[in-house]
């Protein structure tokens, strides 16, 4: 949110206090996908014979094909007689396998959520994670970026959500992380890039992974946060998209998060080849607002702020046709039996066609 930033960098943080007991957690079992070994096919083929009936002599008359045939020539060898080698003709009869018609190929679709969790506000946190890991649980993203995790929330929701794999974007203070599901997302390798200009400690987290066979790169952030610090935002808004940029082609980049961001910063930095993924869905005023103080009841302020702080944006691969299809804000149900929402920001959740 906007503003928290305040905050001093050491400042403490509260331990959530489970209702359950804890139980040591089994790692999640790893089923190996691998199709099995391929049935080799059978190339068999008929091959044309000539049957070894003894040839005359002499040839009284001369065999001409039907107009059309294909003749081939085969010298056979007169058995036990000086006659010379005679040419026998025969049609061939070359068939042609009709046109394959195969099936057309049935869309996958892969999911990501993107949430400020407010990490910082210790009123009602715990519940409140609480309330973070069940709409997680619902809504079962493939993909998830999260923003001002503090360690005990980390600690609680690696331990509630085992089916995904944690990434972080640091151990300490405030950070973002990043959940792969390990059943349908690949990791391959991840850097944190720090912003070198930040009061705040924020940073880019980057992350290579696969699903199906659409190559991703995922990039999870925090930009600075409260207006007074627009140019230094501006500075990190460009390094996140520079680093979309120069993405290889062949890889689909999503980049978002918190980026506490204006309209105008965003129109001096992205360039055309990126795309808003609200604007690609549809641009509709209900998914707009991520932090609406006009609906949003965590915090009390008397100007009922709405802005879009939180995005989405990405980079489309040459090689696989990603579709965005639905664009939705989740989160906007209160905490059962408490007066709060999870977080004071609405989540974003995109889900991705892949043809």
């Amino acid at each position: 949110m906007d503003m928290e930033d305040s905050r001093p960098e050491d400042q403490s943080v509260i331990l959530l206090e489970s209702d359950e007991e804890q139980e040591e957690q089994e790692e999640p079992e790893v089923i190996d996908l691998a199709d099995d070994e391929d049935e080799e096919d059978d190339d068999s083929s008929n091959e044309g014979e000539v049957s070894g009936k003894t040839c005359p002599a002499e040839v009284t008359e001369e065999m001409v094909p039907p107009e059309g045939a294909i003749v081939e020539q085969v010298k056979l060898a007169a058995n036990d007689t000086d006659d010379p080698d005679i040419l026998v003709t025969f049609e061939s009869h070359v068939k042609t396998s009709p046109p394959c018609n195969l099936p057309p190929k049935v869309p996958t679709f892969f999911s990501l959520i993107t949430w400020n969790i407010d990490g910082l506000e210790e009123e009602n946190l715990a519940n409140r994670i609480k309330g973070v890991v069940e709409v997680l649980k619902k809504e079962e993203p493939d993909v998830v970026y999260l923003q001002e995790v503090i360690p005990p929330t980390f600690v609680y929701l690696e331990k509630h959500l085992p089916q995904y794999k944690f990434l972080a974007g640091n151990d300490r203070n405030y950070f973002t992380a990043t959940l792969l599901k390990v059943s349908r997302v690949s990791y391959d390798h991840h850097v944190v890039l720090p912003f070198h200009n930040t009061v705040m400690s924020r940073n880019l987290l980057c992350i290579q992974a696969q699903i199906d066979t659409v190559k991703l790169s995922l990039l999870n952030t925090h930009l600075e946060s409260m207006r007074e610090y627009s140019a230094k935002r501006k500075e990190q808004m460009k390094i996140c998209f520079d680093k979309m940029k120069s993405s290889p082609s062949s890889v689909t980049t999503i980049f978002g998060g918190d980026l506490n961001a204006r309209d105008y910063e965003v129109d001096a930095t992205k360039g055309p080849i990126i795309l808003d993924l609200w604007e690609v869905c549809g641009g509709r005023p209900a998914s707009c607002w991520t932090w609406n103080m006009a609906e949003n009841t965590n915090k009390q302020i008397p100007s009922k702020p709405k802005c879009r702080f939180d995005r989405l944006y990405i980079k489309k691969s040459s090689l696989a046709h990603i579709i965005p299809d639905e664009f939705r804000l989740i989160g906007k149900e209160k905490v059962p039996g408490m007066p709060c929402f999870p977080s004071d920001h609405w989540g974003i959740f995109v889900r991705f066609k892949v043809l």
